[in-house]
């Protein structure tokens, strides 16, 4: 990887909180502040299409695909997630939550969809029929990230009460708890196989990014990547990337 700048998109209208490629690599979304997803053609820069219906002035801030890339959803602080076909841009179905939306993503079958926001809980939605499937609860404050892992076994998520919490996807149980001094950003499964969980940060006292091993859980060789950093109220806060 050379570093090197490819392209530079632009066209939303505010600042923009997700970003996700399709499976196939050849359409890739974001979700912006000016309560738009945009679809675009990563290769020629071109925007393919832009889809509205979430609350105006409310933001976009979780973009994913569906596991065979024919449904996007997308949700918002206008406490919805919109499922989409992804191909033309028609809204699909409207989820309604009870709080700001703040990250989605699909099981790896594509039939459930986690969302976790404002509020403490987990919910699980049926991506078929919309219907709320479970609400799982531990979490004292935000939940601000959800990843499933490849093998589809367990969901991690990522809370501003300064902790991530594995669960049993089938059973709901949750199988433990990592805690830490800062607040989650985003997780992120690598789906390597040395039972590991990696933890990148920015500390704003040290100014360096921080690495740190920890074991994540005993069920099987999976690993989450996880980038974190310090809330210090700054807007140009940067995330760790990628190793």
């Amino acid at each position: 990887m050379s570093g090197q700048l490819l392209r530079t998109l632009t066209g939303h209208a505010a600042q923009i909180d997700s970003v996700a490629f399709s499976p196939d690599g050849r359409t890739l979304a974001s979700g912006s502040r000016d309560s738009t997803i945009k679809l675009w053609d990563p290769v020629s820069g071109q925007l393919l299409r832009t889809l509205t219906g979430h609350r105006y002035a409310f933001a976009v801030m979780s973009v994913a695909f569906s596991p065979d890339g024919r449904t996007l959803a997308s949700g918002s602080w206008d406490n919805t997630i919109k499922l989409w076909n992804s191909a033309h841009g028609q809204l699909l179905r409207t989820l309604t939550s009870d709080n700001y939306v703040y990250s989605i993503g699909f099981s790896q079958d594509g039939r459930t969809l986690a969302s976790g926001g404002e509020g403490t809980t987990i919910k699980l939605w049926d991506v078929a029929s919309g219907e709320l499937l479970h609400a799982l609860t531990g979490h004292t404050d935000s939940v601000v990230s959800v990843a499933f892992s490849p093998d589809g076994h367990t969901l991690a998520t990522g809370s501003n009460d300064k902790t991530i919490k594995l669960w049993d996807f089938a059973s709901g149980q949750l199988l433990r708890t990592l805690t830490d001094r800062i607040q989650c950003v985003c997780l992120v499964f690598a789906g390597r196989a040395d039972a590991r969980l990696r933890e990148r940060r920015h500390d704003h006292q040290a100014l360096g990014l921080r690495e740190r091993h920890v074991a994540a859980h005993a069920d099987g060789p999976r690993r989450i990547s996880l980038f974190c950093r310090v809330f210090a109220g700054r807007a140009d806060a940067r995330l760790g990337g990628p190793e």
